[in-house]
């Protein structure tokens, strides 16, 4: 039987050794969510909502365990696997259990139409039925728990396949879940390769996939979805802007910072490209380098510690050909730029890089990592021209005092969110929709918009059992004037009304006699 091996990045111990789930168990997973998601949908939203409460209750209890296996899965500060996976997902538990209800509540629609007079619709949102989700290792709990209670309080089932790297959290978050009673066949987690626990979920029986990855494999996703029919919602990362502008506040610095190095670089939504107002190039430049270097990188359990380890063990790699990129294109590197193999064996140093040309490929492409690149720009226009030029549209962002200013730029920018004066933290804000434009993917979750995607919207018309349909057989002339008529009683000027009111009335009447 084949395994996962789960290292720690940061120390290279083994964390555990688990079954890989297989081609066949993935199926049989799908089966088994599919038999059991009809009595989860018929229990309500209210009694998954307080299932989903009762979760909320255990992950809450368990909050220091669970933070340290995602640090020991990641590699990431402690703090932050507390702050950001944890309590991120904390909080997507409560606004689905609060909130959840009111947005899937059935809508009664008037018809305005006199003719469909005394019938009453409804616009139910029913659930899709199983809905396979692919999610990454970078937020192993955050990213997949938010989407799993979407989908369970929509009354799916789910089936669940983390990133082979993390599977610990998954694994640990669906013990929670059971252990708070939500039945165990509702929410099935998959642990396996991509190649084939991944594949398999991407060809099996469900309804919906959300996935979130890299555009490549992204789009090979979606294609093969597509082949069938299969709705989709696709996350696939960004190569996210940021605009400083000549009147940023003081400590745009210092956001900047977080924004690029939370979580050593490895957030979709970080800070992956600055274009700064030359006016203040400089001394800016100079603050995020003086703040980069400061960072302190290693032990992730240490409280101290605000740069951990790369989670992927191609990462390091990828970060010294991004670095060699920018120097053979004459970029200068003014921090960082280097592996640390004497702190363990994935850490990179925050890097700081200016002076590249636009083909770069830190400015072209996503650098999923430690590395900022700084670029000047005199006129707005001109930063807000290279802000747009990549096929990404994930987040964005604009630092300035002026806050219209700011507002105006944001709507300029082509990305799914764009911040004024903060930048990668809105995944939290569960209130409102995840996602971007472009090749950075399709579909929203989170907030109502994100909660309705795991729906599909049923309309029930009620008709009184009074009188046939004006429009049924027989067709004749009496039919085609009242048509003639309605038109212009429904459609035309207040005289129009006038003139053939009377004359409608009585044809209605007379066609909705019951046939003797």
């Amino acid at each position: 039987m084949a395994t996962l091996v789960v290292r720690n990045p940061a120390t290279g111990e083994t964390l555990a050794e688990i079954p890989a789930a297989t081609r066949a168990d993935v199926q049989a997973a799908v089966a088994r969510a599919r038999a059991a998601q009809p009595a989860w949908a018929a229990r309500g939203v209210e009694e998954r909502a307080a299932l989903l409460r009762a979760f909320q209750a255990e992950l809450l209890a368990d909050r220091e365990e669970m933070a340290r296996l995602v640090s020991q899965e990641t590699g990431k500060p402690f703090v932050e696997a507390l702050g950001v996976d944890v309590l991120a997902a904390l909080d997507s538990v409560k606004w689905a259990a609060t909130h959840g209800p009111k947005v899937l509540r059935p809508e009664r629609t008037r018809l305005s139409n006199p003719l469909f007079l005394g019938r009453v619709s409804t616009i139910e949102r029913a659930p899709l039925g199983v809905v396979g989700i692919v999610s990454p290792w970078n937020y192993p709990l955050a990213i997949p728990c938010g989407n799993v209670v979407y989908a369970l309080l929509a009354g799916n089932a789910v089936v669940l396949k983390p990133a082979s790297f993390t599977p610990l959290c998954a694994l640990r978050m669906r013990d929670l879940m059971t252990k708070a009673g939500i039945p165990a066949d509702v929410c099935l987690v998959v642990p396996g390769s991509g190649r084939e626990a991944g594949e398999a979920l991407v060809d099996a029986d469900v309804d919906h996939l959300v996935f979130t990855g890299s555009v490549p494999v992204g789009r090979q996703v979606d294609q093969r979805l597509l082949a069938r029919g299969v709705r989709s919602t696709m996350e696939l990362g960004g190569s996210d802007p940021a605009l400083v502008l000549e009147d940023a506040p003081e400590w745009t610095a210092r956001g900047i910072a977080w924004g690029r190095f939370t979580n050593a670089g490895q957030t979709c939504a970080a800070v992956k490209r600055v274009y700064v107002h030359r006016s203040i190039h400089d001394r800016f430049v100079a603050e995020v380098v003086a703040l980069a270097s400061a960072l302190r990188v290693g032990d992730p359990m240490d409280p101290k510690t605000e740069i951990g380890a790369l989670t992927d063990p191609r990462s390091v790699q990828d970060m010294e050909d991004f670095v060699a990129d920018a120097r053979k294109r004459g970029g200068r590197i003014l921090c960082g730029g280097r592996a640390r193999p004497d702190l363990g064996p994935q850490f990179f140093e925050p890097t700081v890089v200016v002076d590249l040309p636009s083909d770069a490929r830190l400015l072209a492409e996503e650098c999923f990592g430690p590395i900022l690149p700084i670029v000047p720009f005199d006129d707005v226009e001109d930063a807000l021209r290279a802000a747009n030029s990549t096929r990404f549209g994930l987040c964005a962002s604009v630092w300035t005092s002026d806050v219209a200013r700011g507002e105006a730029l944001a709507r300029r920018l082509e990305a799914g969110t764009v911040v004024v004066n903060d930048a990668a933290y809105t995944f939290a804000a569960n209130e409102t929709p995840w996602g971007g434009v472009k090749e950075s993917g399709h579909g929203r979750t989170h907030g109502p918009l994100g909660l309705l995607e795991m729906t599909k919207p049923r309309h029930v018309n009620v008709v009184p059992p009074r009188a046939p349909s004006v429009w049924w057989f027989p067709y004749g002339p009496q039919l085609r004037d009242t048509f003639m008529a309605g038109a212009r009683f429904l459609y035309g000027s207040a005289s129009d009304k006038a003139k053939v009111g009377a004359g409608l009335t009585s044809n209605l009447v007379r066609r909705l006699r019951k046939p003797k």
